[in-house]
């Protein structure tokens, strides 16, 4: 917790923070649940999912029809030329268009147009006057365009559809990713806070211990078998202890602002305190894979998802490749034609195929800047390839370290547990031979309070013994992809 936190909470709310009698339980599953749709991490991967999906969607477009229709009349009117045999004083052209497109699979295009027209026209010719005339014209045509090297296949036609799809891939592994993370960084937050709390209840009980010793002090001092210096020794450690105790409570409330912060609550409001109600003891033991840095490997979540953006890489480098052949395109076309001054008659030609047309053709172009810039483009995409090798291979070395340290620190922790459990037995007992001797008037309250002192410290190792070793497990449990089920976690998405 920060200063600028802990002034914001102060300052918003000046109540007792640290009223442990006020503190509220919380278990582990009931934290992991509120992060699982509080927590900012994950709702920020949750809408990169929804992005994602989205610019699939949109990329999956391309393979819609498309429908294209034109309407367009022309009017003309001009005097008749002097001395001119044949003049055109009036023209009148009534056109219509319409068709229906659809990209295939292959690159080319198919498409199915229709298109009429209509013209008027008044003539004037010498010595026969003015003569109106009117026709019809009609075509209903397929053509298929289709590229036969720059932009030919079905990799280069779907290639932004399938990045679009290894995006989305990339942002559901990176959920999995986050959410081992989270759930790792909660629970050893949870775990802190659980020893915070035993740390306090440590001070507690040392207290209670110094209470009693301050109390038989006053008594023996009455009777003469103790001296001023015993009282205020044994007055010191009562103080001492009592301060340490405040110390505890700080710490009990930066835990739980810490808490607090990865389940995404909100900090200026109560409860100000957590008190876990689930027993570390519950996720004390762990199966350590036989093979676990072979594990961290295979199911990391942060691999797979650069394995993912690799495979949009290929995706722009086989489309880079692609683009510097080339341009060659075939053209076909077929179609029924109609031309007569009787509408009737003109749509009757058309449905009968009086008159067809077919027609195909080539068409060559080579752009030597263009195939430049994009021969540039595909060393850039393979050095970009280069470059997430060698990220693959830093993070997997990366990941066996990580696991090397967890599994030394869970060794080392287990060692140390039961090297603090005897010096605690061994503490308690030099303890009471000390309050004993004192008692008796045969000992002093220094050897009774550096006993007391001895014993809280093994105690406090511990503890300490005991938070790493559920790290360290937690840390396993993370790296070999076994958090999320552990503790019955499904990210949402």
């Amino acid at each position: 917790m920060t200063p600028l936190t802990l002034f914001i909470i102060l300052f918003a709310n000046p109540h007792n923070l640290t009223d442990v009698t006020a503190a509220r339980k919380i278990g582990i599953d009931e934290v992991l649940s509120v992060a699982m749709k509080g927590n900012r991490t994950l709702r920020e991967v949750g809408y990169s999912i929804t992005q994602a999906r989205m610019t699939r969607r949109a990329a999956q477009g391309i393979f819609k029809p498309t429908v294209t229709a034109s309407v367009a009349a022309v009017s003309s009117k001009s005097d008749p030329v002097p001395g001119s045999f044949f003049s055109v004083t009036d023209v009148k052209q009534y056109k219509f268009e319409t068709g229906v497109n659809k990209l295939l699979s292959t690159g080319g295009v198919v498409s199915l147009s229709f298109s009429g027209e209509r013209n008027e026209q008044t003539m004037l010719i010498q010595s026969m006057g003015e003569i109106d005339t009117k026709s019809y014209s009609t075509g209903l045509t397929l053509a298929i365009s289709h590229p036969l090297l720059a932009g030919f296949g079905v990799a280069v036609t779907r290639a932004e559809i399938d990045k679009a799809r290894l995006t989305l891939d990339a942002e559901k592994i990176n959920l999995q990713a986050k959410a081992e993370g989270v759930v790792r960084d909660l629970v050893i937050a949870y775990w802190d806070l659980d020893m915070a709390w035993a740390n306090y209840n440590m001070l507690l009980t040392g207290l209670k211990v110094s209470e009693s010793q301050l109390t038989l002090t006053k008594a023996l001092l009455e009777g003469d078998r103790a001296t001023q210096s015993d009282l205020l020794a044994v007055k010191t450690a009562v103080a001492q202890r009592q301060g340490e105790i405040l110390q505890a409570r700080s710490a009990i409330l930066a835990a739980t602002v810490k808490l607090k912060i990865l389940m995404g609550m909100k900090l200026t409001t109560p409860p100000w305190l957590f008190t876990p109600s689930t027993p570390m003891e519950q996720y004390s033991k762990v199966a350590v894979p036989t093979d676990l840095f072979k594990v961290v490997v295979k199911r990391s979540k942060d691999l797979a998802v650069i394995d993912k953006k690799m495979e949009a890489l290929h995706k722009d480098l086989f489309v880079a490749e692609n683009k510097t052949k080339p341009k060659l395109d075939l053209t076909l076309a077929a179609g029924p034609t109609a031309a007569t001054q009787s509408f009737s008659e003109n749509f009757k030609r058309l449905v009968q195929f009086n008159s067809f047309t077919v027609s195909a053709g080539l068409s060559f172009s080579y752009s030597m800047g263009s195939i430049h810039v994009q021969e540039a483009t595909a060393a850039i995409l393979r050095n970009s390839l280069d470059v997430m090798r060698l990220a693959k291979v830093n993070l997997k070395a990366a990941l066996r370290q990580a696991a090397l340290l967890a599994l030394n620190s869970w060794q080392v922790a287990r060692q140390r547990i039961a090297i603090a459990e005897l010096t605690i037995r061994n503490a308690e007992e030099h303890l009471d031979k000390e309050k004993t001797l004192f008692a008796a008037g045969r000992g002093t309250n220094h050897s009774v309070l550096l006993r007391l002192e001895t014993l809280e410290k093994a105690r406090l190792t511990l503890l300490l013994a005991r938070r790493d070793l559920v790290v360290a497990q937690t840390q396993i449990l993370a790296l070999a992809g076994k958090i999320l089920p552990t503790f019955k976690v499904k990210p949402l998405q």
